[in-house]
């Protein structure tokens, strides 16, 4: 079994008195098999205890593969600390048992949505290192007046550009016609037993096989169901482009009025100021009402404004560029801040070389042996290929020599240097760029999920390694990643109803002792967004018979 969590009874105590728990000692919580709850009276006086020599895999019980083992090589699960929160729920009591449970969950998310921010995503390097929130600049504001003046003048070519898609959709409607007419006379003159017809409708009407009595098939009316479906298909497709463009010309007033309205309202403002909080919310409202012009702005859904930022910063100069010297300092910072590289860890390069390395010393993949055999079996006309595939296969096999050495006897957890970063990148940009045919038979493991790994990792490590990570990415974690993304881990209360098993442990009475929910930071796959729940009867509870709490898992 593998051990999952230890809580603190005192804290507990501390912060909820009334539970039957014991107030001092600490409980012992292990997965696997059937599971197991270890009352630990004395939990605090001696050190942590070695795992057995020979642990099971983390895979088996719900382990993320990216993680494997600790700094040590142990097969453990990284090291939280627990914070406990009291949440205390009042909720009327309705008499219906459907009702009182919905109104108890939606209680509980209340609350924990007061106390913590809630997550979506996993933790990744692209939210934890992308720098600098972009602040709201008047930019913003130009960024949306520049992109309406720019589709109100371009609105009239293109309402012409419909305007060519009717006259296609009205060809295709003559089309049908006269597909649909020929249809129903080859269909008639079969039916009449006449010579058929010469070409084409010869094959599709099968004329020189037996054909089938009209008493059997209606051949005739086949046809003309056919082309009179084929024709109200073509007659829907003008209609439809009639439709937008009229549409199109009859809002084209309103636009050119709103994109005027916005554009007045920018003018006299430094682009690079920070707007106010009334002028944020109207421009909320603004980009709100791009939907209404869907037709023009390509709006077809709301957006938030945190998308407009982006929109507006992609299109921003960026260091080395022409035009980034000429921006106030203040905005290069922010630029700069958010195009920096983001920290490298050696536990990823090390990690993607090792995979590197054990992918080729497994042999050629059958891929690429079936592409060489191929070519092989071509002869002369395949030697040149064949030549120019050995030359990159050995070159390839050179490049991950190299990659592997450089990777060797570096420190895991040691930030990489600027100049080691840009190493490699570059690197990883070769094997795209000159391996990519070859490595992708090769499968190996992305380095984006491998660096992605490398961070949860490093804020699961001990101290001296955790506080390698930036301020910015530490302060993100301990602000809005205190929390799994789906089911809480939790102590009593409202448990997680997946599959059914839990549903059957509450009706018999039992109360959730601990769940603990699929969460990133802890490498907890737990299936896809599954659950372990540990259940104790009341009076199990009261008598501390904690070898009779009894384990659930399920997940999605």
């Amino acid at each position: 079994m593998h051990f999952v969590a230890q809580l603190d009874l005192a804290e507990i105590a501390a912060k909820a008195p009334e539970t039957p728990l014991p107030k001092h000692g600490a409980l012992a919580f292990f997965v696997g098999g059937e599971g197991a709850t270890l009352f630990v009276p004395d939990h605090m006086s001696a050190p942590p205890a070695e795992p057995p020599a020979e642990m099971g895999d983390l895979s088996t019980v719900g382990g993320n593969p990216d993680w494997l083992f600790d700094e040590e090589g142990r097969a453990l699960f990284p090291f939280w600390p627990v914070d406990v929160t009291r949440i205390d729920l009042d909720t009327p009591e309705t008499g219906d048992p459907d009702e009182d449970a919905d109104a108890l969950s939606e209680a509980y998310v209340a609350a924990l949505r007061k106390r913590f921010a809630r997550r979506q995503y996993d933790l990744s390097p692209t939210v934890a290192f992308e720098g600098p929130p972009i602040p709201d600049w008047w930019r913003c504001a130009f960024h949306v007046a520049d992109s309406l003046a720019a589709a109100a003048r371009n609105a009239p070519n293109v309402i012409e550009r419909e305007r060519g898609m009717i006259d296609y959709a009205r060809g295709k409607l003559d089309e049908a016609r006269r597909a649909g007419a020929e249809e129903i006379e080859a269909a008639q003159r079969q039916a009449a037993g006449a010579p058929p017809p010469p070409g084409g409708l010869r094959r599709l009407f099968g004329f020189g096989r037996q054909a089938q009595t009209p008493a059997r098939v209606d051949i005739v009316g086949q046809a003309r169901r056919k082309a009179a479906a084929a024709i109200r298909d073509a007659e829907a497709s003008v209609a439809l482009y009639e439709a937008k463009i009229a549409k199109m010309r009859d809002s084209l007033p309103a636009f050119n009025a709103f994109a005027d309205e916005l554009a007045a309202w920018t003018q006299g403002h430094d682009p690079w100021s920070v707007m106010g909080p009334e002028d944020c919310a109207r421009l909320d409202a603004y980009w709100a009402r791009m939907t209404e012009f869907p037709e023009h702005t390509v709006h077809y859904g709301r957006t938030p404004v945190d998308y407009l930022k982006s929109q507006m910063f992609a299109r921003l100069p960026k260091p080395g560029d022409a035009g980034f010297e000429a921006l106030p300092e203040h905005v290069r910072t922010v630029i700069a801040g958010r195009c920096a590289p983001r920290p490298q860890w050696w536990r990823s390069t090390i990690r993607f070389a090792d995979g590197m390395e054990q992918k080729l010393a497994e042999g050629e993949p059958l891929g690429l042996r079936r592409k060489r055999e191929s070519l092989i079996s071509g002869g002369a006309a395949q030697a040149e290929a064949l030549a120019r595939l050995n030359a990159q296969a050995a070159a390839f096999q050179h490049f991950v020599g190299e990659f592997v050495d450089w990777a060797k006897g570096r420190d895991p957890w040691s930030r990489m240097t600027g100049d080691e970063a840009a190493i490699l990148w570059e690197r990883l940009k070769r094997l795209q760029r000159d391996f990519g045919e070859i490595a992708r038979e090769y499968y190996f493991q992305s380095f984006d999920r491998i660096e992605a790994a490398t961070l949860v990792a490093v804020a699961s490590a001990p101290d001296e390694i955790y506080e390698t990570m930036p301020q910015d990415a530490r302060d993100l974690i301990n602000r809005d990643y205190l929390l799994p993304i789906d089911f809480m881990h939790q102590m009593f209360g409202p448990p997680a109803f997946i599959q059914g098993d839990s549903c059957a442990q509450a009706e018999e009475g039992k109360l959730l002792l601990l769940q603990l929910g699929f969460d990133d930071l802890m490498f907890w796959s737990f299936g896809d967004n599954g659950d372990y729940q540990f259940w104790i009867s009341p009076e199990d509870l009261a008598t501390g018979k904690w070898d009779r709490v009894t384990m659930t898992f399920e997940c999605h």
